[in-house]
């Protein structure tokens, strides 16, 4: 069994590990006004801006991606919070990922996936408490409207910038007191009218007894983003409380934001990536558990793996900086120890094969490591047994997030927001969804990733 899904592996691999483009929140591919105005480097020294000199590194925008079309007409100093754009990222990382790099074995009768990454521990993070599965119960109704405005514990940044700070191509890049060096994307307040819109057409159109959850994610930049930047981003919290305040009743909000304040001195995001690490996913789907009212595995029950050496998609993006280059990061990810098994789709819902959900990948790729790449239906069969199916929209975000489900739900669904080739309402009937959880960068929010998802659930307006 295990040579034949090989093999199957291997006649598909153009599919399910392709080159990939982790696309994902965003936007970076359309919404740049601001990485047209970032022709070069411009050092930012307290509330004023200034070119910077050959001596800071600098590299002269070449249109490398599509995004960056800097015009001779923009100004690199004239740079407002209107002209700064969600410059999140991803559709230009190539993250080649092949078969040759795939060391796990799985079959359909594998139910543990073995872990065969560089460095694995049994540990959790630091932080968190040796929990068995419980089931978290929460008072929260899905018919009741979760129109609420996000509200941190304590919103002072854990860590100051200790050097100049340089806006590059649309990203901040700046040395922070923890000793590293942060390249994030920045981000145009939005008032979410379409993202809320979508949803609302969605809660119209399926069964009142499915429950439907609306959890947009901050990226770093709201939580890690010195004061000094404060002209040129906009606040993602108040991103997250325009949506809320225009969902109709039935779709509960998943408060993901206040649940990450509440960890920003841990390794949440990705310091040279624009996704968050795992362990920031983890924090998020703890959260959304106590809401859907499921059972949730304690992080300390999983197998955890490092990958030392990671440089993440930012460093295309702030023009392979080589402050940024010199300073890699650990990536951390894990394994949950119940019995599961994975199956793969292509976007019309054809099974190709049954495969690891954990991929092995050359550090470089780390982020996909689950699942390979974004075009394609995943479903995953649990031993919870409780009968609830979970059916999650997602950008790649979610990617890290899905496997967090495995210990909540009897089954999971993961498709991507942007490549889904069925009715989805249709799907919804014919595999018994009971919840559906819309997770995405809050980027994809109000980018082009949004105008498809549109177009795949029928929202014309």
């Amino acid at each position: 069994m295990m040579k034949k899904n090989y093999t199957n592996y291997k006649k598909i691999t153009s599919l399910i590990l392709s080159v990939i483009i982790c696309a994902s929140c965003a936007g970076q591919t359309n919404n740049n006004a601001a990485v047209e105005a970032l022709a070069e480097q411009t050092r930012i020294s307290g509330t004023s801006t200034s070119e910077t000199t050959a001596a800071a590194t600098t590299e002269t925008t070449t249109a490398e991606t599509t995004t960056e079309a800097a015009t001779a007409e923009t100004s690199t100093e004239a740079i407002t919070a209107e002209t700064t754009t969600e410059a999140a990222t991803a559709e230009t990382t190539t993250e080649a990922a092949t078969a040759g790099t795939t060391a796990e074995t799985a079959t359909a009768e594998t139910t543990t996936e073995t872990t065969t990454a560089e460095t694995t521990t049994e540990a959790a993070t630091a932080g968190t408490t040796a929990e068995t599965t419980t089931a978290v119960q929460t008072s929260v109704s899905y018919q009741t409207a979760a129109v609420s405005e996000v509200t941190a514990p304590d919103r002072k940044k854990v860590y100051e910038a200790i050097s100049d700070c340089y806006l590059i191509n649309g990203q901040a890049l700046v040395k922070l007191s923890d000793g590293h060096w942060w390249a994030m994307p920045l981000y145009t307040l939005s008032s979410g009218k379409k993202y809320a819109a979508v949803l609302n057409h969605i809660r119209k159109k399926v069964d009142s007894g499915v429950r439907m959850y609306s959890m947009p994610i901050p990226t770093s930049s709201e939580y890690y983003l010195p004061d000094l930047f404060s002209d040129h981003n906009g606040s993602q919290t108040q991103g997250i409380n325009n949506i809320n305040s225009q969902l109709d009743d039935g779709i509960i909000v998943v408060p993901a934001c206040d649940a990450m304040w509440e960890h920003i001195s841990e390794d949440i995001y990705l310091r040279t990536d624009h996704h968050w690490q795992p362990l920031g996913a983890y924090y998020a789907a703890k959260t959304f558990a106590q809401y859907a009212g499921v059972p949730f595995s304690d992080i300390s029950t999983m197998t955890r793996v490092d990958k030392n050496g990671f440089v993440g998609s930012e460093l295309s993006y702030v023009k392979k900086d080589e402050r940024l280059a010199s300073d890699s990061e650990t990536f951390t990810f894990y394994k949950p120890t119940n019995k599961y098994t994975t199956y793969y789709y292509d976007t019309a819902y054809n099974f190709q094969l049954n495969f690891s959900f954990f991929i092995d990948q050359p550090v470089s790729a780390s982020y996909s490591t689950f699942m390979g790449a974004d075009n394609k239906i995943v479903r995953i069969t649990t031993d919870v047994g409780n009968g609830r199916k979970l059916m999650i929209f997602k950008d790649s975000y979610g990617n890290a997030e899905a496997s967090f489900y495995f210990g909540s739900f009897e089954e999971i669904y993961v498709c991507d927001m942007r490549y889904f080739d069925l009715d989805p309402f249709e799907f919804i009937k014919q595999k018994g969804i009971t919840d559906l959880l819309i997770s995405t960068c809050l980027f994809s929010t109000s980018s082009q990733n949004i105008d498809t998802f549109a177009g795949i659930v029928g929202y014309k307006g």
